[in-house]
């Protein structure tokens, strides 16, 4: 069995995947390929709005941070899914909370 960090955070991942969909991304996933291969210290999320796949990537110490029933509200406030469906194709949440667009 492979062991991966998100193990620790995986009611939070699966809820903001869950928000992610609500906010009218389709494909949303996270392959455990991914998350092997994936930047250290990040759990990367892919979702596809418009035919395109944007990434979001989250430090583990923010997910750490916040209980699954905070998150919707929090990525409401910061317009997380606004900002990957409007052309930032990768946000980055550090554990710090700052985010960080990569636009198309």
């Amino acid at each position: 069995m492979v062991t991966t960090p998100d193990q620790a955070v995986r009611a939070q991942i699966d809820a903001i995947k869950a928000h992610l969909r609500t906010e009218g991304l389709s494909d949303v996933e996270d392959p455990i390929e991914l998350q092997k291969a994936a930047f250290e210290g990040f759990h990367t999320i892919w979702a596809t709005f418009d035919g395109q796949r944007r990434t979001l990537r989250l430090g583990y110490g923010w997910l750490q941070e916040h209980r699954a029933d905070q998150l919707s509200a929090w990525l409401k406030d910061k317009e997380i899914a606004r900002r990957l469906k409007s052309g930032d194709r990768v946000v980055t949440v550090r554990d710090s909370g700052l985010i960080e667009g990569l636009l198309e």
